[in-house]
C-alpha cells in the first residue's frame, strides 16, 4: 500500500509516473537520470563519490543568503504547495512585504555594491517557531 509518499510526489511529478511506481512497488526501480527527468530530484551527481562535495557546495550557497529571507521564502513556498493559487499569492505577498523594512533588504544590495559578504541579521525566534 502506497499513500503518503505517492501523495507528495503526485504534486510534483507526472501522475502516470507516480502511479507506475505505486503499482510496481519494489519490482521496478527508477534510474537517477529518470528521476531527474521527472522532477523527483533536482540534481544527479556523477560519479557518486562527488555527492558530499556537491551537497556541501549547495549548502554553502544557501547559507550565504539572509536567514530571514530564506525562512520567509520557505514559508511562502510550502504554503503555495498546500494551498490554492490565489491564497498562495496573497500569502506570498505578505511575506514579501514583511521583508521590505527588514535590515537584510538594505544589507544585501549594500554588500553587493561594496563587493563583500553580507552580514545578515539572525531571524526572529518567533518566526522560526511560527
Amino acid at each position: 500500500m502506497v499513500a503518503y509518499e505517492a501523495i507528495g510526489l503526485v504534486r510534483r511529478m507526472p501522475f502516470e509516473a507516480v502511479m507506475r511506481m505505486a503499482m510496481t512497488g519494489k519490482y521496478e526501480r527508477m534510474s537517477a537520470l529518470r528521476a531527474y527527468e521527472l522532477g523527483m530530484v533536482s540534481q544527479v551527481v556523477d560519479p557518486p563519490e562527488h555527492l558530499w562535495d556537491e551537497a556541501q557546495d549547495l549548502a554553502e550557497k544557501i547559507a550565504r543568503n539572509s536567514p530571514t529571507a530564506l525562512l520567509n521564502s520557505k514559508k511562502a513556498l510550502w504554503g503555495a504547495h498546500e494551498a490554492h493559487l490565489t491564497d498562495s499569492m496573497r500569502d506570498g505577498g505578505r511575506y514579501l512585504y514583511g521583508m521590505w523594512d527588514h535590515p537584510d533588504q538594505v544589507e544585501g544590495p549594500r554588500a553587493f555594491a561594496e563587493k563583500r559578504d553580507p552580514e545578515w541579521v539572525d531571524p526572529d525566534p518567533e518566526d522560526v517557531m511560527g
